[in-house]
């Protein structure tokens, strides 16, 4: 009886992740729907993950989120009206941040969401400048104001802070064999069923399933069970190992920078159709709060994460990048 009951408590603290942040995709540079998503972006759903929580925040406060590239594109000439470009060329890789959909679970000043992905190619910030970012809040839905943070250096990957590398590859051979497609919490939905009590979502209680059958509804896109499928996912298994060097790193030392769309001295520009230019001066220290032993030239991680109020927010990235 013990025994179960560890087991019960042990699924639980799973559920919470995978419930309340929806999925978790493996880092994959290689999307393939939609059709036009650049291979290259850093922008492509594929490359981003759940985040693990930022600095004074819990993983019991997190709540649910999507990012996804959407089936129809973002015009080129939407973005920057001023441009000229080829009909067939007028399509740009936009990564949607998106809690409008759900019902917030959490709300306090601890209430949060976010995303994250390695830097691979970034070893560190010596021939940049500037953050630079082109993004869209929808304002459709009522919200006026919005600020986020970026934090870029070393982060964990620890996204439920447990100590331990989950992963799908079980016997830990590099293979992702048949029945380990399972979701991070490495139980079937039948294996849910007898370890959590009260499920929020009866048939699928960990929350973790992955679908996408019609183009337009995003709601699983994120989820990691039985995502094999995933073009994004190129038959690889879900891991908290983002990095890919066989370790769970634990490690926190980054630098964040706050975001503020409608009242920051770093917007430049605001185009007519509402994107909004953001330049920030990466080395300039009133611009970033220091976590940890952070240093510019140790870099291996980038995560997006946001505050949760009452409003719902849908936050439309173009261009992330650093020049």
């Amino acid at each position: 009886m013990d025994g179960i009951k560890i087991l019960k408590i042990k699924a639980i603290s799973l559920f919470i992740i995978m419930v309340f942040l929806s999925g978790y995709s493996c880092i994959d540079d290689n999307p393939t729907d939609p059709d036009y998503v650049d291979d290259d972006s850093n922008l492509a759903r594929g490359a981003w993950t759940i985040a693990s929580p930022p600095s004074g925040k819990q993983v019991a406060a997190i709540n649910k989120m999507l990012w996804y590239n959407p089936y129809d594109p973002v015009s080129i000439t939407d973005i920057w009206p001023d441009s000229t470009v080829d009909v067939s060329e007028n399509k740009q890789t936009v990564l949607y941040l998106d809690y409008s959909l759900f019902d917030i679970l959490y709300l306090d000043s601890a209430s949060w969401c976010g995303i994250m992905r390695t830097t691979f190619e970034l070893e560190s910030t010596i021939d940049y400048e500037y953050l630079n970012l082109w993004l869209k809040v929808d304002t459709l839905i009522g919200v006026s104001d919005v600020v986020f943070n970026i934090d870029i250096g070393v982060i964990s990957e620890d996204i439920n802070y447990n100590g331990r590398l989950e992963t799908e590859d079980r016997n830990l051979n590099g293979v992702f064999e048949s029945n380990e497609d399972t979701g991070l919490d490495t139980l079937t939905d039948a294996q849910e069923m007898a370890v959590i009590l009260d499920p929020v979502y009866p048939d699928d209680p960990s929350g973790d399933n992955w679908e996408w059958s019609d183009s337009y509804t995003y709601t699983y896109i994120n989820g990691t069970e039985g995502n094999r499928n995933d073009s994004q996912r190129e038959n690889l298994p879900d891991t908290e190992d983002i990095n890919g060097d066989g370790s769970l790193n634990l490690d926190n030392a980054y630098f964040e920078y706050r975001i503020d769309p409608f009242n920051s001295t770093y917007v430049q520009t605001v185009t007519s159709t509402g994107w909004i230019n953001i330049r920030i001066p990466i080395y300039e220290q009133s611009a970033y709060q220091v976590i940890g032993n952070a240093s510019f030239d140790n870099l291996n991680c980038l995560r997006i994460w946001l505050p949760v109020d009452e409003n719902r927010v849908k936050i439309m990235i173009a261009v992330l990048d650093l020049e």
